[in-house]
């Protein structure tokens, strides 16, 4: 698990004139339930419902962001505007991995002059 200085929330949502952040580091199963039970979706589908900006997304982040802070929210009772949920940009890029180099490698330095071939199993 990530140390917690260095999470950032996914999104934050600004309920009755409080802010809500929804970290995704962690998930339990419990939390998956009320996911299944509160909105129909797996925790997949209901990541993919998030992107899109589903209302019934964003409603199941605002009860899941405030059960982890402890509150007990009511999910008939959860309204809020839209407008107040703010998606967080990533601080920097994130890092790619070098591509695979092409050709020779130590382990198999391939033919080493014009003309010269690999011996094959036939040799």
């Amino acid at each position: 698990m990530a140390d917690e200085d260095s999470v950032r929330p996914l999104l934050t949502m600004t309920h009755e004139g409080t802010s809500y952040d929804l970290f995704l580091d962690r998930f339990k199963l419990s939390e998956a339930e009320d996911c299944e039970a509160k909105t129909g979706w797996t925790v997949a589908e209901w990541l993919d419902a998030l992107v899109q900006s589903r209302a019934r997304a964003i409603k199941f982040a605002l009860f899941l962001s405030m059960k982890r802070v402890g509150e007990s929210p009511v999910w008939t009772d959860l309204d809020m505007d839209m407008s107040d949920v703010t998606w967080v940009e990533p601080d920097e890029e994130p890092a790619t991995e070098a591509p695979a180099p092409l050709g020779a490698t130590e382990d198999d330095p391939g033919p080493t002059g014009p003309g010269e071939q690999q011996p094959t199993l036939a040799d």
